[in-house]
């Protein structure tokens, strides 16, 4: 694959009335967005390495249980299984753990504990940002980062005829740090386009957010012709930033498809304002404190748009 930049975008591709399912919505707390004045130095300082990296899109991902769509190899709500998902039984247990204030509170929303699996689900469908796994082969380390179908991949995804050989995606600009000078979700390992390690537990923190309202509130992606208005839209309503702490990934050929999975810690303090008491997440939490997650991929090699915005 021929990769030169990154792709400073300015608003979102048009998905349609039928967007493809399995996106995400990441968090931009550390993140180079449109208006730093440097981006064009940043994108020429990447794009050596850019051109060098091999890129897998995740097209399902979603918090790893016993009831997922993906045909990866499933993770069980039993804490006594060895496949046990903390994350996925403290996401369906609610009503154990949120107080009466904050159940209250969400109900007003019209949202119940029933449908927490469900809303992280939607958080992870969103169609925002996909998934996009990425480095170069011997190289000691790869890149967890946010980028964007382009609307030949959507139409294509919708039935259409797409755009031929054109590219599948485009490179955002948020994969960088706030510095814009580098990754910002960087795992020391190896990559190749069908296998994935970790040799050790990455530095910076990998997650998502979800907007804690009811399915149909959820606006449609046309509605934020940026980042910005992403973000102010979810500021002013209830939601949970999910940060997985030191990820370990691996991505392995699990028949005729690429299954991974991108396991750490989640800190009990997420759903701090959530909490009915500082105990409520205990029963979640193993011997080093912090609630084990893992999150389930499958993936597909893919090529990336080169061209930078205007």
């Amino acid at each position: 694959m021929v990769l030169l930049t990154l792709f400073a975008c300015e608003g979102e591709p048009e998905p349609g009335s039928d967007v493809p399912d399995f996106n995400y919505i990441p968090g931009y707390s550390d993140a180079c967005l449109p208006d730093y004045a440097g981006v064009d130095d940043a994108i020429a300082a990447t794009a050596g390495r850019v051109s060098t990296d091999t890129f897998l899109v995740a097209h399902h991902f979603e918090i790893c249980s016993d009831d997922m769509d993906s045909s990866c190899a499933p993770c069980s709500l039993d804490p006594n299984d060895a496949e046990y998902n903390a994350m996925a039984l403290l996401v369906s247990e609610f009503d154990d753990w949120g107080s009466t204030e904050a159940q209250a509170m969400l109900v007003a929303e019209d949202v119940t504990p029933s449908m927490f699996p469900g809303i992280f689900s939607d958080a992870l469908a969103y169609p925002w940002r996909h998934l996009l796994v990425h480095g170069t082969e011997n190289a000691e380390s790869f890149a967890l980062s946010p980028g964007i179908a382009n609307n030949c991949t959507l139409s294509a995804e919708q039935g259409g005829e797409g755009c031929g050989d054109d590219p599948e995606y485009r490179m955002a600009l948020e994969a960088l740090d706030a510095e814009c000078t580098d990754y910002r979700n960087e795992v020391s390992g190896s990559f190749s386009s069908t296998t994935v390690t970790t040799s050790a537990p990455g530095d910076t923190a990998f997650g998502f957010q979800v907007p804690l309202v009811a399915p149909d509130d959820l606006r449609p992606v046309t509605d934020f012709p940026s980042v910005p208005e992403l973000e102010k839209w979810l500021g002013s309503v209830p939601k949970a930033t999910v940060r997985v702490d030191n990820p370990v990934v691996s991505v392995e050929t699990s028949g005729d498809q690429l299954c991974g999975r991108i396991e750490g810690y989640l800190d009990p303090a997420t759903f701090g304002s959530f909490l009915d008491g500082d105990d409520a997440l205990d029963a979640y939490r193993d011997s080093s404190g912090g609630i084990p997650v893992t999150l389930t991929v499958e993936l597909h090699e893919t090529t990336v748009e080169t061209e930078v915005a205007p």
